[in-house]
């Protein structure tokens, strides 16, 4: 067979079987931020606005800030929302500013599935030019497009931008290394340079571009042959050079230009803290690997125990010898998914302070390199026929097996109730997930004994981490938008002493600017309360208050007090 019939086959059975891993997530509906990313994103689905979307924050439309610069991300959402939803109809009189528009997800999961389809076919074309053995080329990509652990990338729409920065990197690099000559030499270099803005882009970690291009552009080199390793180095040159001017432009448009800043900041700890965090977390991401179950998301280090550093940092050594020895025993190519690894991982580690000790999603560009070491190794270690189609039947096992979790974990994903539930049976601590499902509960679901249930747990786990700290004056702004949505909740069910409560709590932010907006809403609930129990003069007060801070409640309050006040109030 030729190699270009034997790369035709397995892109056929790699597409073949990524369609069917996430077959059945196009059912799934919006989650988590898919509706802040796309449904409340006026320049996501008005065509006339995308140029906007390369000037601003991901979600520049829902009162926060992630200093998440990924226009093309939000550009691709674009254009599947344009198609699904075919335009933007003007709303209507006395219709809300920003509407949340009925629109299928379906389109968007299928646009998801094929980027990730399209990472994986790149991957597959760096091997074939890297001249990886057809036993590697056949196994690895197939195991990367079905592996479990890729479902928070792949079937949360949000997700997209891991697969789009990956496509980006792993063509620009197959592209850069093509053999071409002349003027097809230089159009090589200039394609890999476009994909490699491309891929950041997308996401920030697309920034590790033109690491990725020398360390593969490297061990091409070193491959060649001694006689034509100079000129390799030549043809090469270019393209690196050119991804490294790209990244270097980006960071100073990121800094001087396009810094939008954080609402959300890493968590405290010094450098001792995130040298243990970053043991324990290449630790955990080497049983997922291997083992991927019990997927969620919001994954936390606050129970792990300390001593699992020590094996991550066992693995952090283990790696450092593993690319020496491939080194000097010239296996460039098990030195180069080692180095791969490495060099992909670092920026989410925990060296660098991040926002979240460690995420499932980070792991989509690291993984591959670490599948190409290890069945290059494998390769190695198994010369004779027979045992190599042993690890072949294995391997296909694996993909099975792979494949049927990753149907499993799709369903996970089915809508925020089945997503936040599934999280919350491996994380039952987690603060946000507790919130995220109280909010649907409350607001989607109309359930409010199931909303003040994940309320109350909230304001728990609050109350937990201020015993933690020693300090029980701590305020957070989600503590007291909890207790305001618990007082709204109890006064619809005519629990008028504990709405009060809950609304006094939620006050307790008063003469904090930062606090001054929940301050006013709950001033506000407690004026409610108080018509309701027949104290005119204290909801008075409580109204003045509100009025003084948010004089847009003035609509509200002339409802509140329409038939019940007149005298007073007129």
């Amino acid at each position: 067979m030729t190699d270009s019939a034997f790369r035709a086959i397995v892109a056929a059975v790699v597409i073949a079987a990524g369609a069917i891993a996430y077959s059945n997530s196009l059912g799934n509906d919006w989650v988590w931020d898919d509706v802040s990313s796309v449904l409340l994103h006026d320049h996501v689905k008005d065509p006339a606005s995308w140029p906007k979307l390369f000037t601003e924050d991901q979600h520049a439309f829902v009162g926060r800030q992630g200093n998440f610069y990924r226009p093309l991300v939000a550009l691709s959402f674009g254009i599947d929302f344009a198609i699904a939803h075919g335009g933007v109809p003007a709303p209507g009189p006395g219709a809300p500013a920003n509407p949340v528009p009925d629109v299928d997800p379906a389109l968007f999961h299928v646009t998801s599935t094929l980027w990730h389809l399209a990472a994986a076919l790149g991957l597959l074309a760096i091997m074939a030019i890297m001249r990886a053995p057809r036993f590697v080329q056949a196994i690895v990509p197939l195991l990367y497009v079905v592996h479990p652990l890729h479902t928070e990338a792949v079937t949360y729409i949000s997700g997209r931008a891991d697969q789009m920065a990956g496509a980006f990197m792993f063509w620009g690099v197959a592209v850069a290394l093509l053999p071409l000559k002349g003027p097809w030499r230089a159009l090589s270099a200039a394609g890999a340079m476009l994909l490699g803005a491309c891929a950041v882009l997308s996401k920030e970690s697309g920034a590790m571009f033109p690491v990725l291009l020398l360390l593969v552009a490297g061990t091409a080199v070193l491959m060649a042959p001694m006689a034509q390793r100079r000129s390799r180095a030549r043809e090469l040159a270019p393209a690196v050079i050119g991804g490294f001017a790209v990244l270097a432009g980006y960071i100073a448009v990121r800094v001087l230009w396009l810094n939008f800043g954080s609402d959300s900041t890493p968590p405290e700890g010094g450098l001792t803290q995130r040298i243990v965090e970053t043991g324990q977390s290449l630790a955990l991401y080497a049983k997922l690997m291997v083992v991927p179950t019990h997927l969620h998301m919001e994954r936390t280090l606050d129970w792990v125990p300390a001593s699992l550093s020590v094996v991550g940092w066992a693995l952090i050594g283990a790696l450092a010898i593993g690319i020496a020895m491939a080194i000097r025993k010239g296996e460039h190519r098990i030195a180069l998914g080692l180095a791969w690894f490495v060099a992909t991982w670092f920026p989410i580690s925990g060296l660098i302070p991040l926002n979240a000790p460690m995420a499932e999603h980070w792991l989509y560009v690291p993984m591959t390199g670490l599948l190409w070491a290890l069945f290059e190794a494998l390769h190695k270690a198994t010369p004779q026929p027979g045992q190599r189609a042993l690890v072949g039947v294995l391997a296909l096992v694996a993909t099975v097996v792979f494949i049927g979790m990753t149907l499993e974990r799709n369903r996970d994903w089915a809508d925020n109730e089945t997503l936040f539930r599934a999280t919350l049976r491996e994380n039952p601590r987690s603060l946000r997930v507790h919130y995220n499902l109280a909010v649907t509960y409350e607001t989607q679901l109309n359930e409010p004994t199931a909303a003040i249930r994940h309320f109350e747990r909230v304001i728990e786990l609050y109350a937990e981490q201020k015993e933690r700290a020693g300090n029980p004056a701590l305020l957070w702004p989600e503590e007291l938008e909890a207790h305001l949505s618990l007082g709204n909740l109890y006064l619809e069910l005519g629990r008028v002493n504990e709405a009060g409560r809950n609304f006094s709590a939620a006050a307790r932010g008063a003469g904090d600017p930062q606090f001054a907006p929940i301050t006013a809403t709950a001033a506000f609930g407690l004026a409610r309360c108080m018509v309701e129990t027949g104290d005119p003069m204290g909801a008075l007060q409580q109204i003045q208050q509100a009025l003084r801070i948010r004089p847009d409640l003035a609509p509200a309050v002339r409802r509140l007090l329409a038939g019940r006040l007149p005298a007073v109030y007129s």
